[in-house]
């Protein structure tokens, strides 16, 4: 199964889906700074803290990031399983490695790939921004002085954003095979992302918890709670994928 597991890595990462899903992502990334960037040049509001820090955490934790997040994490590997069923090397390979085996490793390297890719955009955000306004940053002395408190609300977006990507790819390869194609495997998890958004920001406001928006970059909910319910949705979508996908190669036999 190690093999098997490499092997589906190297599919997922060393694919140039992957690399356009993660420049994706940070052109996303940019694009949602645009907010902290009006109010420094037009409204003349004075941003106390590190200015890389902020244009960074506000690029990766925008709604533009967030929403387009679903769409470029199912890329690389949404069609995984439903491309070896339709071409036959699900039999190749289960009968090779076993069925749990390889419904293991495909739903275990779509987690990884979308979570390593919004991870990457991440910190390629981060460099960049470091890059960029760094040398000419006024309030070092804050940084070394609140270290610990950067790293903590840096990491913990970081998280909460790696474990986002990682659900939503795994969910994306669920719709793949339920709708049988590959395309709507691509956008079927935007377009629900943004009903569920839409949904609960319109008629169930009080029921904030249920805005994946908020699983990401909580505004009103805790974050510790943000990462139980990632976690959780995570078992519940990789159970139901590995469900459905059994019975598939089963129909397929």
């Amino acid at each position: 199964m190690k093999r098997l597991l490499i092997t589906d890595l190297k599919r997922g990462l060393k694919n140039k889906y992957f690399l356009l899903g993660t420049a994706g992502l940070v052109l996303a990334g940019i694009l949602g700074m645009d907010s902290i960037y009006s109010q420094m040049n037009h409204s003349g509001i004075h941003i106390d803290g590190l200015k890389f820090f902020h244009f960074a955490q506000t690029g990766s934790s925008s709604s533009v990031y967030l929403t387009l997040l679903p769409l470029f994490v199912a890329l690389p590997f949404s069609s995984c399983i439903r491309d070896d069923i339709k071409s036959g090397f699900s039999l190749y390979y289960v009968s090779r490695s076993g069925k749990i085996p390889y419904l293991f490793s495909k739903i275990t390297t779509s987690f990884l790939t979308g979570a390593f890719m919004v991870g990457l955009s991440t910190l390629c955000l981060y460099a960049g921004c470091f890059a960029i306004f760094f040398p000419v940053e006024m309030e070092v002395q804050d940084f070394l002085q609140n270290t610990g408190s950067y790293l903590q609300i840096g990491m913990t977006g970081l998280g909460l954003g790696i474990l986002n990507g990682g659900v939503w790819s795994v969910f994306s390869v669920f719709l793949s095979l339920i709708l049988n194609n590959k395309y709507m495997g691509w956008g079927a998890p935007f377009i629900l992302y943004y009903i569920l958004v839409a949904f609960q920001e319109r008629y169930y406001k009080k029921l904030v918890y249920l805005n994946p928006m908020e699983w990401a970059s909580p505004q009103i909910t805790d974050f510790r709670l943000d990462f139980i319910i990632l976690i959780l949705v995570g078992f519940v979508v990789s159970l139901v994928t590995f469900l459905y996908a059994e019975r598939r190669l089963i129909w397929k036999r």
